[in-house]
């Protein structure tokens, strides 16, 4: 097993839950996908095209909201840049 990393991608607020980014050398998985993940992947820079799988935590709003909004952008930009 080679170098991999731990990030955080959004922590606990008054509606969200935290979001966690595991990256090793062959994959990435993200942990919970709260309502703010897509303007956090937005500002931050940071997609999903290499996440090999999301997790979650519980099923619940505060970790499950943003996994709708963030497939429809992540097909979105797959499907522009297959047309490009």
């Amino acid at each position: 097993m080679g170098p991999w990393s731990i990030g955080g991608l959004s922590t606990v607020s008054s509606d969200t839950d935290w979001s966690v980014n595991a990256t090793f050398e062959n994959a990435r998985y993200l942990f919970n996908t709260p309502e703010n993940m897509t303007r956090v992947t937005t500002q931050h820079r940071r997609g999903f095209k290499k996440t090999s799988a999301v997790f979650l935590t519980r099923l619940h709003t505060e970790v499950a909201l943003g996994l709708p909004g963030e497939s429809i952008v992540c097909l979105y930009f797959r499907h522009r840049a297959d047309n490009t």
